[in-house]
């Protein structure tokens, strides 16, 4: 199994036009980063892929990010482990949305609740039982076409669409649903294709058409715990040639690469043009190439649509979609054969149908739509380009932040990173205690637990007021010649923590204050300390000056939970009310254990000489073989430094050893550390020249 961290959503407005509240961002943080989440291929229940702590909420500049810790299945050792946690998650989170409106449901029922139904949550807390709402509803079954639809001018007069692939009575308390063909690999746990019957629904405002539409008989709903389900896609309108007249009479089949098999579990998808004097059909098949497991693991449920376009008019004047249902024999038989010669005699169920005047827009529109998943249906329609450049969205890097990953300027604010994480055993036997120290592996194999060297100032601080940092065992002090610091975490005690949390606060904020008068530096520093369900890091990663401002900004952190959630409203709103958002990602910079942890890109020990027997401390740099490190050291983008374990260090005013000396560079006049031996650890990359 494999890890990695991830962006889960934002505070910003998404591609659909909607904002989710910060505070509904922290809330699902809150309450998902211990027991975590089923992560899903497509959103689908029956495929999973691993699972999701969302244990974090990133804080910057005009936009906030709920980042989770993704652990993905890599063989089947793996998914023997997660797939039954998965089923235990479902099953509790549907008895949890459920259970407190059970007995009403049963009562409102009457007769018609039998022990064979079961009670599920997808959308609203809704009730499963063979023909049930044909049994509620009887007088609205009566009008069913030959094909099972209904006239969704007919289902309007008594139900009121509420979104979310409901309807809801406006008789009684129940709602009913579109059918189950609609949902994601056809089954009853997913969640509908509301992008398709959004738009379908919306149709029905143009009065040159006629619009039916089929609808779920074994599910009927309780219309006031209705909720709805935000699953997000994007949709956008790309361009088309729209000379549908000049097509061909063919088949044309277009195949999925590997990728786009593995997501939407599709072999491929066939368009079939035909003419008829003034009017050409066109039937799309999409070929499954893994069975539907919302029915079972041997039929395969493809989407299928038939339209009919009349070429003098230049309009669809018919459009109907359905589910063709294949047997894992038929299927394959169906992999060889193409639509025009497989015939028809496979499991048949129509979904929607539109008659009447149907402009091409809107039809391209609704093809896509209700081919949510499948990017063969771009492709066809000649925006394959545009549908990948919207899938690769993604940044390229700069060749700059490569090596140099950590770069922030003072505009560029500060980033505040919160996370939880599970308790650990005890609080009580220290007052702060440094946690999670860095590693450094030698080529022999050997390592060695390291600190950066300046958490020895914060130290001596807490000292001069009374207050006790312990150490992890066999501590190394580690001094990179850089203008960068990664200051370790520091776990609070659960006694006093309020007082404890505000010294070690003054510290940092007192230590900064004196450092900003010499120079800059770009800090990360992680505070922790023990909440009721679990324990919470705050790191924080920018400029010292900038640091050093916001700490003024507050008195105290509050340690209760609620509490908290409302102090961190408040630092969201003075960090967007004082920064710009500029576009720099520094997600890379996170660690799962809650850090903003500032990498130092290393330089190979190959690119490295000594010439000056002399001067240990003078190396050259030949990067030639990396041209462009070579380049960037050459234009002074990029300057090479190193970082060394200090072996002894003194004050320069007493001559005693500095790290236990009561003497500070910064909390002392004409005081500083004289280090006397290094052992050099490594080299690398920064942007500021370090003269020593």
């Amino acid at each position: 199994m494999h890890s990695y961290l991830g962006i889960l959503s934002s505070d910003s407005l998404n591609r659909d036009g909607y904002v989710i509240a910060f505070e509904a961002l922290e809330k699902s943080i809150g309450e998902t980063a211990i027991k975590g989440m089923p992560s899903l291929i497509d959103h689908d229940f029956h495929r999973p892929a691993g699972w999701i702590f969302p244990f974090g909420i990133l804080i910057e500049p005009k936009i906030s990010k709920t980042v989770g810790n993704f652990h993905i299945c890599d063989n089947e050792e793996d998914r023997n482990i997660i797939y039954p946690k998965i089923q235990d998650y479902w099953q509790f989170i549907n008895h949890e949305a459920c259970k407190e409106y059970i007995d009403e449901f049963k009562v409102l029922l009457k007769d018609n609740f039998s022990n064979e139904g079961k009670f599920i949550h997808k959308g609203c807390v809704a009730y499963n039982l063979s023909n049930i709402a044909e049994k509620e509803f009887p007088k609205l079954f009566e009008n069913l076409d030959k094909s099972g639809l209904i006239f969704l001018d007919d289902i309007l007069v008594d139900f009121e669409y509420v979104g979310s692939g409901i309807f809801k009575s406006k008789s009684n308390d129940f709602c009913i649903f579109c059918h189950q063909f609609f949902k994601r690999n056809l089954s009853l746990i997913n969640n509908y294709n509301t992008y398709f019957i959004d738009e379908f629904i919306q149709m029905n405002s143009n009065k040159e058409i006629r619009l039916r539409i089929a609808i779920d008989r074994n599910l009927i709903g309780l219309s006031k715990t209705y909720q709805g389900v935000l699953e997000f896609d994007y949709w956008w309108g790309p361009k088309f040639n729209d000379d549908i007249s000049s097509l061909p009479d063919q088949v044309t089949r277009y195949e999925c690469n590997e990728e786009q098999k593995f997501f939407n579990g599709v072999l491929g998808t066939e368009f079939w043009w035909k003419t008829d004097e003034n009017e050409k059909t066109l039937e799309i098949e999409e070929i499954r190439e893994k069975p539907s497991l919302g029915i079972d693991t041997d039929s395969y449920g493809c989407r299928y649509i038939h339209s009919i376009y009349d070429s003098t008019k230049k309009e669809f004047n018919h459009f109907d979609g359905a589910v063709r249902m294949y047997s894992g024999d038929q299927i394959m038989s169906r992999w060889e054969t193409n639509i025009n010669k497989a015939g028809k005699n496979t499991e048949y169920t129509k979904l929607f149908r539109i008659d009447g005047k149907l402009g091409l827009a809107e039809w391209k529109k609704l093809c896509l739509l209700y081919y949510k998943g499948n990017p063969l249906l771009f492709e066809y329609f000649g925006a394959k380009e545009e549908y990948d450049s919207v899938k690769n969205s993604a940044k390229v890097q700069d060749q700059l932040t490569e090596y140099i990953p950590n770069k922030i300027n003072t505009e560029d604010g500060i980033r505040l990173f919160t996370s939880y994480h599970p308790k650990s055993s005890e609080y009580s036997s220290f007052q702060r205690k440094i946690i999670h120290p860095d590693i450094i592996k030698f080529q022999n194999g050997e390592y060695i637990n390291v600190l950066e060297y300046d958490i020895i100032e914060i130290d001596k601080y807490l000292k001069r007021t009374g207050s006790k940092m312990d150490y992890p065992v066999e501590i190394n002090f580690l001094k990179p010649f850089d203008f960068y610091t990664n200051y370790p975490t520091i776990l609070h005690a659960s006694e006093d923590t309020e007082r404890l949390l505000q010294n070690t606060i003054e510290a940092f904020k007192t230590i900064f204050e004196i450092q900003n008068r010499t120079l800059n530096k770009t800090i990360s520093f992680t505070i922790a300390w023990e909440m009721e369900d679990f324990e919470v890091r705050l790191s924080v990663f920018g400029k010292s000056s900038e640091i050093a401002k916001w700490l003024n900004e507050f008195q105290i952190i509050p340690i209760d939970y609620e509490n908290f959630r409302q102090w961190l409203i408040k630092q969201r709103k003075w960090i967007y009310e004082n920064y710009n958002y500029l576009e720099k990602d520094f997600t890379q910079l996170l660690k799962n254990d809650g850090v903003f942890h500032i990498k130092r890109k290393a330089i190979a020990h190959e690119m490295i000489s000594f010439p000056n027997d002399e001067d240990e401390s003078y190396f050259e740099i030949k990067a030639k073989a990396d041209t462009e490190l070579d380049k960037l050291i050459k234009d002074k983008f990029i300057f090479p430094s190193y970082m060394g374990i200090i072996k002894k260090a003194t004050c320069s005013k007493t001559g005693s050893d500095y790290f236990t000396s009561d003497t500070s560079k910064y909390l002392d006049n004409d005081v500083t550390m004289v280090i006397e031996k290094i052992k050099l650890a490594g080299f690398f990359c920064t942007d500021e020249e370090f003269i020593r």
